[in-house]
Formats: structure tokens, C-alpha cells, sequence
């Protein structure tokens, strides 16, 4: 009796997992690519592109893969419904799990406002809102987040497209090809081999922020149904470990990934060197420390300072071409675009393991500061700074000098400002060292009402004088919009400069590659983006 109580109680209970109602994610529904939200400029679904859903009881417990072409509208009892303007079409499967759903979406679906529904089992999601548009192009990354280094093959031979790294850059001059989705419709069924040729499209290639190229391909891979690839050659005179790349599509701005440019040779330089990289290669991996020191004036009346995101990691040779946010500043010159969240910089999903170092404290003119993983807040004025650190578990003694460079005056734009993002935006510095120093200038806007923010930066040689910030990448930013119930600013400007030399460098035992970048905060001003 007991047994026979049980066998139906089990067999409810399967019953009831059986039937569960799919759960689609509200907004969880999102280019495959560039994982851009909704709220920012460049999201929605495009025609024909590839798409990612997130949620919960969508599908199997274990991931099922299609099997080959044609992609079907259903794989393992899921399907995928897009309803818009009156029209539903069925999505073609590439992937289902419980939790995530990836697929294409036809080429004929109408453009405009609509639904998505799943369907697992027979039991259907309640319909999240979306919105379909004929392009919107993202660049697939390597940690599969959209953002970071990109997934660009260097052209070398039809048997020979290696991908590009740290430690397999790309020459100016040379042939890549950069992977993606979402560039727009093709004649035909998108559950089929697409065609070959580029769409009727204005396509447009921006490295570096500020440099145009068009491209010579911009069509779908032959080999893979709702997949983008464009082929380019690289401008001559933009070289660097983390070199910005997007794709501009009829006017609209694709996410920022990144790609390496070398001179010579397969390594990249700064931070970088090639010696370090070669390292890395015969080793296995790479032990990094990193942090910034920020100084500087800004809203307060006084002088302050922060010594914070100090960060010592052990990085595979693996992981070593996933991440890296930390360890970089955009080359000079250049500009790139980061998603926005609580400490500025977005947090890689690619962690690496962590090493334990000794205290660290960092001497000035002014006094001492101890332990800046507590972000300690002190005057901090141009002029020579000692950084100490005591052993620890897995990282030596060491001590270094280098300099605060000093603050120099920003002259325009005017503080506070409204800025159009239509228009490019100006800056002029002046009392900056035009020898040593590079400015760099960080444009932050979040609309918090719908909690999607991003961050333009940019760099130039403080030579130049000014630095006129193309009006595209202001456009990837949102509008600023305040909410009542938060504090921080919806819009922010900073500008500091930094030196251009690697005086932050140090080399000490169970650290292989280490850096402190020194700036010196010239201006911080909160502004609106409109």
C-alpha cells in the first residue's frame, strides 16, 4: 500500500514538473552576439538574426543542440512564437535548456512591436513585449557577455585564419574577419544554408573610436544559418593589446568589443609586452597585479584620492585572451565604449584565480594611505608616490616609485553641461605636460529609470590640446534620466591625465606582469546626455 501511495505520488509530482509553465525573463530576451539590453540604443531583435531567451522551465533539463540543417521550429518539445503586428511566425531552434533558449529569427518577420512566447510541452509562457527591427548588429566576444575581445579570425591563407589574441595580433594592413549577428534579412528560409554575398546595406567598420573602414564583405557565413560575418582590412597607425572595434549599420552602433594590433610579429604591446606574452605562451599562463590611482580635485573643495581595485590574479593562457579590463587604458588616440554599472567598469564573467599579496601602502608628500582595497579617502597632490607591500602568501615584497602627474585645468565643456548627443563633443585642456602626459576622459550616462547605462572613453595625447569625441559614440549612449530613490548622478564627465610612460610597472616574485596607473582627476562634473 505504502509503495503504491508513493508510485502515485511520484508520479503526480512528475506530472506536475511535466506541465510546468515556461517562464520567460522580462527583458531576457536579447541579441546572441551583443546581449544589448532594451533601453539602450542598438537593442532590439533583427530580422533574421540570431537571439538568446532567458528564463526558467523553458526546456530540458540538459542542453539540447539541433542536430544539422534545416534548423526546425521545435527541438525537444520547445518552440519559440513571435507575434507582431498581427503576424506570428515560429523561431528556428539552435539550442534549449531549462534556463536559456537560443534561435533564429525568420527573415520575414514583421518590424515593429510584438511578443515572445514559449511553448514547452505543450504548456505556454505568458508573452514578454519585444521589438523587432530590420538591423541590429552585435559583435559575438569571447566571454560571451558583449564586450571584451572579440571574435575576429586574422586572415593569413584560406587554410590559415587564426583567431586574434594577445598573442596572435593582427598587422595594420591585413585582412580580419569579425563574427556576429543581427546585421539583417536575407531572401530565402533562415532554417537553410544562407546565401553568399553582402546585404544592401550601409555597413561601416570603427576602430579605434574615431577611424572609419568600410568593409568588402557584410553578408552571412555561408556555413551558419543567423550568423554575420564582415571581412575588413586594418587601418595602418592603430596598434595595441585592446584596440576598440564596432560595427555601424545604417546609421546604428553595434556594442564595443576589442582586438589586438601589433607592428610586427603576433604579440601586442602595452600594457603588454611581447616578452610577457611569449612568457605566458611557454608557461602556461600569466600571474597579473593591477590597480589605478585616481587623485584629484573634481565637486569637493578639497583634494581627494582613492587607491582601489587592486586586483593580483593567476590568468591561464586561456583566460589571459578573455579578459583583461582591468590591466588597460584605450591606446592614444582612441575611444571605446563599456557597459555602465556601480564601479564604472563592468565585472568580466571569466574569473580568474585569485593571489594573495601582503599590505600595501601607498606614500605621498601628503601622508600615508593603508590598505586601498578599503578605498581610503585622503589628499593625494602631484609629485612622487612610494608603494609598499609586505609578502604574502602568494605574492613577494616589493616597493616602486613613480609620479602624479600634475592636474592641469579642463577649459572646455563648460561645468555643468548639457550635452547633445547628436553632436560631437569638445575638449580643451590647458597646464597639462604636453612631454609626458597623456588626458583621458570618461563620459558616463545611465538611464535609471529603466537601469541600462554606458560609458564612453577615450584618450589623447596632451600635446594635441583638444579631442573632439565623435558624435556616434556619444549615440550609444542612453538619455539620462534620474530616479528619485538614487543618489548617484544619471550623467557624469570625468577628465584626468596619466603618464605615458610605464613608470607603473613592476616585476617582483609570484607577479609576472604587474601595473599602477597614476591619474590625476582634472575635472569630475555631472552633465545630461539628451
Amino acid at each position: 500500500m505504502k509503495l503504491v501511495v508513493g508510485g502515485l505520488v511520484g508520479c503526480l509530482v512528475f506530472s506536475a514538473a511535466l506541465t510546468a509553465q515556461p517562464v520567460v525573463a522580462q527583458g531576457g530576451v536579447l541579441n546572441a552576439a551583443s546581449f544589448t539590453r532594451d533601453g539602450l540604443p542598438g537593442d532590439g531583435l533583427a530580422r533574421g538574426g540570431m537571439f538568446v531567451v532567458f528564463g526558467s522551465q523553458m526546456g530540458p533539463a540538459a542542453l539540447v543542440q539541433s542536430q544539422g540543417i534545416p534548423l526546425e521550429a521545435e527541438l525537444a518539445g520547445v518552440s519559440i512564437q513571435v507575434t507582431v503586428g498581427g503576424t506570428t511566425v515560429s523561431a528556428f531552434l539552435l539550442f534549449a535548456s531549462t534556463g536559456q533558449l537560443a534561435a533564429v529569427l525568420p527573415s520575414n518577420t514583421p518590424a515593429g512591436p510584438g511578443t515572445l512566447t514559449v511553448t514547452f510541452n505543450g504548456q505556454t509562457s505568458a508573452p514578454v513585449t519585444i521589438k523587432v527591427v530590420d538591423s541590429a548588429f552585435g559583435i559575438f566576444t569571447r566571454n560571451q557577455s558583449g564586450y571584451g575581445p572579440s571574435i575576429v579570425q586574422n586572415f593569413i591563407s584560406a587554410t590559415e585564419a587564426p583567431l586574434n589574441a594577445l598573442n596572435q595580433a593582427a598587422q595594420p594592413g591585413q585582412v580580419v574577419i569579425l563574427w556576429g549577428a543581427g546585421l539583417g534579412p536575407i531572401e530565402g528560409s533562415d532554417a537553410e544554408l544562407p546565401p553568399v554575398g553582402s546585404l544592401p546595406l550601409d555597413v561601416e567598420v570603427i576602430i579605434g573610436g574615431t577611424t572609419i573602414v568600410r568593409p568588402f564583405y557584410a553578408g552571412r557565413s555561408p556555413q551558419f544559418p543567423g550568423i554575420d560575418q564582415i571581412n575588413f582590412t586594418l587601418p595602418v597607425g592603430i596598434e595595441g593589446c585592446f584596440v576598440s572595434i564596432a560595427i555601424r549599420v545604417n546609421g546604428v552602433t553595434s556594442n564595443y568589443g576589442m582586438l589586438s594590433i601589433a607592428a610586427a610579429g603576433r604579440f601586442c604591446e602595452n600594457p603588454f609586452t611581447a616578452e610577457q606574452l611569449m612568457f605566458a605562451e611557454q608557461r602556461g599562463g600569466l600571474r597579473v597585479g593591477s590597480a589605478t590611482l585616481v587623485a584629484g580635485g573634481g565637486l569637493e573643495p578639497e583634494l581627494e584620492a582613492e587607491a582601489g581595485d587592486y586586483s593580483l590574479a593567476a590568468l591561464t593562457a586561456s583566460t589571459l585572451t578573455f579578459v583583461a579590463i582591468e590591466t588597460h587604458v584605450t591606446p592614444i588616440g582612441t575611444c571605446t565604449v563599456w557597459p555602465a554599472s556601480d564601479d564604472f567598469f563592468p565585472v568580466d564573467p571569466i574569473e580568474p584565480r585569485e593571489l594573495v599579496g601582503g599590505d600595501l601602502t601607498i606614500t605621498t608628500p601628503a601622508g600615508v594611505l593603508v590598505d586601498p582595497d578599503e578605498f581610503p579617502v585622503g589628499f593625494f597632490p602631484p609629485g612622487p608616490v612610494t608603494i609598499q607591500s609586505t609578502a604574502g602568501p602568494d605574492v613577494g615584497a616589493f616597493e616602486i616609485s613613480l609620479t602624479l602627474p600634475g592636474p592641469g585645468t579642463l577649459d572646455e565643456p563648460a561645468s555643468p553641461t548639457a550635452v547633445d548627443r547628436s553632436q560631437g563633443l569638445r575638449f580643451v585642456w590647458s597646464g597639462v605636460d604636453s612631454t609626458t602626459d597623456f588626458v583621458l576622459m570618461l563620459m558616463r550616462s545611465v538611464d535609471q529609470m529603466q537601469g541600462v547605462g554606458r560609458n564612453v572613453v577615450c584618450s589623447a595625447d596632451a600635446s594635441a590640446g583638444e579631442f573632439m569625441v565623435p558624435s556616434h559614440l556619444l549615440q550609444t549612449l542612453p538619455p539620462s534620466r534620474d530616479r528619485p530613490d538614487v543618489d548617484d548622478a544619471a550623467g557624469v564627465i570625468l577628465v584626468g591625465s596619466a603618464r605615458k610612460s610605464a613608470q607603473g610597472r613592476y616585476d617582483v616574485e609570484g607577479i609576472d606582469a604587474g601595473f599602477f596607473v597614476p591619474i590625476q582627476l582634472i575635472e569630475a562634473s555631472e552633465a545630461t546626455f539628451e
